[in-house]
């Protein structure tokens, strides 16, 4: 199954760095043990912050995705503004990300019992121009940057930092459209 996800993620990859963009999500998965967060352990609360330099809008859209998942968790996480677990990082002039399509990636910090120690959200600030629609939408590139939903990203990598992945029972739900449009979901 690992290798299937491999194959299936390069030839994804392959066909949308040719067509338009994608998020990326580095996880290492042992059959069968998903990576997950030790909440117990947490007393339920994670804790995120933006790092210094980071437009105003990623705090904004990072704040809105956090309120989605408090909400979608019915208040069982609750995630507080401050020095702690997950960070989001903005790259401006692709120091971190290199010239990509990524709109974002996230990567997960994990202990040797699969817990969830960490996790960093780092947002394509050369690639894109960033609004807060909330429609997820990507447009075709308008001088060299294509304007794209920060809301909707935040939100599905969020998802990526909580440990969840893409579904393969549904790839088509995980790109939607290939090309510029719809952002991908999670499953």
């Amino acid at each position: 199954m690992l290798r299937r996800n491999l194959i299936l993620t390069l030839a994804l990859a392959i066909l949308l760095l040719l067509e338009g963009p994608i998020s990326a999500y580095t996880f290492y998965l042992r059959e069968g043990t998903p990576y997950r967060w030790d909440l117990a352990k947490l007393n339920n609360t994670i804790y995120w912050s933006v790092e210094a330099g980071a437009p105003e809008i990623v705090r904004a859209s990072a704040l809105s995705a956090m309120e989605k998942w408090t909400a979608a968790t019915e208040g069982k996480i609750t995630f507080i503004e401050g020095q702690g677990q997950i960070v989001f990082r903005y790259d401006a002039d692709g120091a971190l990300l290199g010239d990509s399509l990524f709109l974002a990636t996230t990567t997960l910090r994990v202990d040797n019992t699969a817990q969830i120690t960490a996790a960093t959200i780092t947002i394509n600030g050369e690639s894109y121009d960033w609004h807060r629609a909330g429609d997820g939408k990507v447009a075709a590139p308008v001088e060299g940057k294509r304007l794209a939903d920060l809301d909707s990203v935040l939100l599905h990598e969020l998802g990526h930092a909580m440990g969840m992945s893409h579904s393969d029972a549904q790839p088509d739900a995980i790109v939607g459209m290939i090309g510029y449009g719809d952002l991908p979901t999670m499953n």
